[in-house]
C-alpha cells in the first residue's frame, strides 16, 4: 500500500510459472482482444505477463512522474469504476517515450543499473515537453499506454477507484 493505493497481483501468465489467471477473470477480460491490440502496436507476438488490481482510496499524496521500464512494453488499464479527475487518474506526457535527451538517457541508465526510475534531477516533468493526457473514463474503458513514457498518478481525493492493470511481454529481439 502506498499513496492511497493497494496493489494486488492476481497471477502471472508467463510460461515458466504455475500461477495462472483466476477463472472469474474471463468474465472481465477478453484476453484475445487485448493481445490483438498489443500485437498491432508492436507488430510481433506478445503475451500477457500479469494481471494486477489497483484499489485507490482517498489520499493527499500523488505519485511522482516516472517511467516503469527502458524496454519495449505495453500496459492496459481497464477501468472497473468510473474515473473522474477527483478519483486519482494516471496522467501521461504524450511522446515522452520517444525522447532522446541527456536526462532521459541518464534515467534509462539508472533504471538499468539500479532498477529505480525515480532518480531525476531536475524534476523530469519540467524539462520534458509534450501535452499531458489524462486517463479518465467510464467503467469498462481500456487505456493502453507505453510505460516507457513519463507518467504519474494524481491523488485520489474523493471516492474510490478500482482498475485492472494488464502487463505484456513483447516477443521481439
Amino acid at each position: 500500500e502506498y499513496c492511497g493505493r493497494t496493489r494486488v497481483r492476481l497471477g502471472w501468465t508467463v510460461d515458466n510459472c504455475d500461477e495462472k489467471m483466476p477463472s472469474w477473470m474471463d468474465l472481465v477480460v477478453n484476453e484475445k482482444r487485448l493481445l490483438q491490440v498489443a500485437e498491432n502496436v508492436f507488430g510481433v507476438p506478445v503475451s500477457i505477463k500479469r494481471y494486477t488490481i489497483d484499489y485507490l482510496s482517498p489520499s493527499q499524496t500523488s505519485l511522482e512522474w516516472h517511467i516503469d521500464t527502458a524496454q519495449d512494453c505495453l500496459k492496459t488499464f481497464i477501468l472497473l469504476d468510473d474515473c473522474k479527475p477527483e478519483n486519482g487518474y494516471t496522467q501521461l506526457r504524450i511522446g515522452s517515450h520517444q525522447l532522446d535527451t541527456p536526462l532521459i538517457r541518464r534515467t534509462y541508465f539508472l533504471l538499468h543499473k539500479y532498477g529505480a526510475p525515480y532518480q531525476y534531477s531536475p524534476p523530469i516533468d519540467e524539462v520534458c515537453p509534450g501535452e499531458i493526457a489524462k486517463g479518465i473514463g467510464k467503467a469498462g474503458d481500456a487505456i493502453f499506454f507505453n510505460p516507457k513514457a513519463l507518467h504519474s498518478a494524481t491523488a485520489c481525493i474523493a471516492g474510490v477507484r478500482i482498475v485492472l492493470v494488464v502487463s505484456y511481454n513483447i516477443h521481439s529481439s
